[in-house]
């Protein structure tokens, strides 16, 4: 069992585990995750509990997206009865469930909400990946949806991404698979090799 306080990604899907470039196989994120939740760091506190056989994150933190990522148009909107409503992101919460059914293989679930300064919630993440990992082969996959439920903006976008990576001695090859669809729009679609 662990206790994080202070800054920390939060255990949202697995990606947050290889953010820093030093760790990262490929110089980017995956496209899901910058397009959604952009490499989430945040103020908070998480508990984690790990065993043989699964694992399990929860957080609390104080926001749930940079603050350059707000509009101003968004902060302070003002509603057909006068009413002030502060759309600053305020809180979040959430967590992922890891089950191991065999060594090398680990599926897991994440969820994550948030809520702005009026205590309205505004944003959704669900998502589902695996890990599998076989001497020196890799590949992991995840699965995101995305919804933002806002006064001026009400998006449900989704997306994934497979990554594949063979490692001999020092060197590796690599390559990721990415696919994003943001609602209104055509699936945007990229491939990265390392």
């Amino acid at each position: 069992a662990t206790l994080t306080a202070g800054l920390f990604n939060p255990s949202f899907g697995i990606d947050y585990q290889c953010n820093n470039s030093f760790t990262r196989k490929l110089v980017s994120a995956p496209l899901v995750v910058q397009m959604t939740h952009q490499n989430w760091i945040d103020i908070g506190a998480e508990a984690k509990l790990s065993g043989p056989r699964a694992n399990l994150a929860a957080f609390v933190v104080n926001g749930f997206e940079p603050s350059d990522e707000v509009m101003e148009d968004v902060i302070n909107l003002t509603t057909g009865l006068g009413d002030s409503v502060d759309v600053t992101p305020a809180n979040a919460f959430g967590g992922r469930l890891g089950l191991i059914p065999f060594q090398g293989l680990e599926v897991g679930g994440s969820f994550a909400a948030g809520y702005n300064k009026s205590d309205q919630d505004e944003m959704l993440l669900y998502g589902a990946d695996f890990t599998f990992v076989r001497a020196q082969f890799e590949v992991r996959g995840e699965y995101i949806m995305h919804s933002i439920n806002r006064t001026i903006l009400q998006q449900d976008n989704s997306g994934y991404y497979i990554q594949p990576t063979v490692t001999l001695g020092r060197f590796y090859a690599t390559c990721r698979y990415d696919s994003f669809l943001a609602e209104g729009h055509s699936a945007v679609r990229q491939v990265s090799v390392g």
